[in-house]
């Protein structure tokens, strides 16, 4: 069988070859379809490698154009349409990564052609539009109707979240809630590490982040704000975020509010490094506008750090309702920060270890394979 997977993500191209964490990590999820899959992405020339290295035989590439600009949505859509419609009827099965524009096409050449479609929801178009910038505000309703109509016709979905996603883009047709975190969870030795960690009084608390931090949806900018609140009340807390991007607006924001030496950027770091990472942090805090189910909410989870969200997309599924906050408000982060006591890191490191077990990766695999084998049996997809 031959896979035509779109993906929302970009690409690194380094010395000739591909470098990619989430389309590396998804890769083994859609071979489960067929053995070649060629994917549809974003390329970018880089200088250095920061990503993982895609090495996988049976799968090729065909990069296009972003459409972020007027004259791209008049030249290149067209182009890249013309592109996708070849890939499509080349193909056998289509999975498509949705909201993207790239996924968006692949959904409805698809229907088109009458190909099987699955598609993979990832996350919420209005929140990622609405909270870009003011000419994403423009854009959010138009986003948000196209990934309606998308839905609404899909035959087959895979949604990263239990209830969110689902509600706001229904279906007609047979879904599933599955999140695409690739993690071990259940680790005891992890808790119990984490529990003798936290009988060790600490002056200050490690409070930690990872997310792009050029992306301002991603919200670091009020837990910034909150540090400066929490000194002023007498509680010291560090700030580390690790993710790609330039942190340039993060950086100036921290100095300007004397939290500068309290905040301590990692960079883009290699996925292994990310549970040491989680490990050395007593609180993780998700304080996103825009979100699917974030896989890194979940991994300090499985790690037992009391974690805090806001209430966006499935962010509340995972969470007490207690460590929810309203998005962008700093608040909300400072009264929940400074109730932190050892019973309630204590508390929360066993309930956020037992609720991760629900998204280890062998149930989760498990279950979207028994859903893949259903999109098969219907559709009348022999291996």
């Amino acid at each position: 069988m031959h896979i035509l997977f779109s993906s929302t993500a970009t690409v690194d191209r380094y010395g000739g070859k591909f470098y990619n964490n989430a389309i590396k990590a998804a890769l083994p999820r859609y071979h489960y379809l067929g053995e070649q899959i060629t994917c549809l992405a974003f390329e970018r020339e880089v200088d250095r490698v920061k990503q993982e290295l895609i090495e996988d035989p049976g799968v090729d590439f065909v990069f296009l154009k972003k459409v972020n600009t007027m004259r791209s949505l008049l030249v290149d859509r067209l182009e890249n349409e013309r592109i996708i419609e070849w890939e499509v009827l080349a193909c056998d099965i289509c999975v498509a990564h949705v909201p993207s524009f790239l996924g968006d096409t692949v959904a409805r050449i698809a229907k088109k052609h009458g190909k099987p479609c699955l598609n993979v929801v990832v996350g919420c178009a209005w929140d990622a539009y609405w909270n870009y910038s003011w000419v994403g505000k423009l854009m959010a309703p138009f986003r948000y109707l196209s990934l309606r109509r998308v839905q609404a016709d899909a035959a087959y979905s895979i949604y990263v979240t239990n209830d969110f996603l689902q509600c706001r883009y229904p279906t007609r047709g047979y879904s599933i809630g599955c999140s695409d975190v690739n993690i071990t969870t259940g680790d005891e030795t992890a808790l119990q590490k984490r529990l003798e960690k936290i009988a060790v009084r600490r002056d200050i608390l490690k409070l930690g982040t990872v997310a792009a931090v050029n992306v301002r949806y991603k919200g670091q900018e009020y837990a910034i704000k909150a540090l400066r609140r929490l000194r002023d009340c007498g509680i010291d807390i560090e700030y580390h975020l690790v993710g790609g991007g330039d942190n340039t607006f993060l950086r100036s924001l921290a100095d300007k509010y004397g939290v500068g030496d309290r905040t301590f950027f990692h960079g883009l770091i290699p996925h292994d490094q990310v549970i040491p990472f989680l490990d050395e942090m007593d609180l993780y805090i998700q304080p996103s506008k825009q979100e699917g189910l974030p896989r890194a909410l979940i991994e300090a989870m499985s790690r037992g750090c009391l974690s805090l969200g806001s209430r966006t997309a499935g962010i509340p599924e995972l969470l007490d309702k207690k460590y929810v906050f309203r998005r962008g408000n700093v608040s909300d982060i400072v009264r929940i920060l400074s109730k932190v006591d050892k019973n309630t890191l204590k508390e929360q490191a066993l309930r956020n270890f037992e609720v991760a077990k629900q998204y280890d990766r062998d149930l989760l695999n498990r279950r979207r394979c028994e859903f893949m084998d259903l999109f098969r049996k219907e559709c009348g997809i022999c291996e």
